[in-house]
């Protein structure tokens, strides 16, 4: 059954990763697509490879290669209760990637905040516990991990990684 306020927060989570990773993807396609097709089809001409270079591959078919390594971010820290009030919580929502098969999914410091526990939902709903590895806060960096990765290591898809310093910048 359809819950009503989970398509609004599901549209949410879309644009928010489509938003986040479009930027990130769109400036490493040069470098990373390559080695994404070199390691997709490992048949592929070396002319192939070279022609995939200057045609990108369209962002649904990077969009749908990353889904699984994308998660929602949330996190609630308690606030101070002053002597009319009883304590609540502040929720932040962000986003983050997969980082290894270990559970281990990087996001912003901020996201994190104070927490030392924040939940991470992935694009098909699923949501897990996670716990605050560490966080730097000049960086605006912070590493959660699963509790309980072991039987999820078969669906997390840890996002490659590129070098900036092999990026291609196109001449115009």
């Amino acid at each position: 059954m359809n819950n009503p306020q989970h398509n609004p927060m599901r549209k949410r989570f879309v644009s928010a990763t489509a938003i986040l990773f479009a930027g990130a993807i769109i400036i490493t396609i040069p470098s990373t697509a390559v080695a994404q097709q070199q390691r997709l089809n490992s048949n592929t001409s070396s002319s192939q490879i070279a022609n995939s270079s200057s045609n990108p591959l369209p962002l649904k078919t990077i969009f749908k290669q990353v889904e699984n390594s994308v998660a929602q971010i949330i996190s609630k820290t308690p606030t101070t209760a002053t002597p009319n009030q009883s304590s609540s919580n502040v929720t932040t929502l962000g986003s983050g990637f997969v980082y290894d098969k270990q559970g281990h999914i990087v996001t912003n410091g901020h996201v994190v905040g104070d927490a030392m526990i924040v939940d991470v939902t992935f694009v098909n709903g699923n949501r897990y516990t996670t716990n605050v590895i560490g966080k730097d806060i000049d960086s605006d960096i912070a590493v959660v991990q699963i509790s309980k990765p072991q039987h999820l290591s078969s669906y997390l898809k840890p996002l490659v990684l590129g070098n900036s310093s092999k990026m291609d910048v196109p001449s115009t």
